[in-house]
Order: C-alpha cells, then sequence, then structure tokens
C-alpha cells in the first residue's frame, strides 16, 4: 500500500487520470465526455482519446 501511494505521488495528475481511463476502457465501461470548448473540457477530451488509444493499443 504504501508503495502505491509513493509511485501515485511521483506520477504526474495526467498520468494517474491516463492510466485510470485506459483501465476502466479495457474493462469495457464507456467514457461520457461533456465537451464546451474550454480549456477544461478539452483537457478532458483529450485524456479521454489518449486513454482510448493506449486501451486500444493494448497498453
Amino acid at each position: 500500500m504504501t508503495a502505491q501511494l509513493i509511485q501515485m505521488r511521483q506520477a504526474t495528475p495526467e498520468a494517474v487520470a491516463l492510466g485510470a481511463m485506459s483501465r476502466l476502457l479495457r474493462a469495457g465501461h464507456p467514457l461520457v465526455v461533456a465537451f464546451s470548448g474550454g480549456k477544461d473540457s478539452s483537457t478532458l477530451a483529450n485524456l479521454a482519446l489518449s486513454a482510448w488509444l493506449v486501451a486500444r493499443d493494448g497498453g
């Protein structure tokens, strides 16, 4: 447990989010993103698309 916390603290927030989204996609769960065109939703859409590519390629 402690080793996991240390690894999470060393990972960037983007890497943690990408990993979580990729795991959900590989488990068969869909991702739903509401897109308004702002910086937050643009970042989330980019992460979701990146996670889809990682999951599709088996990463």
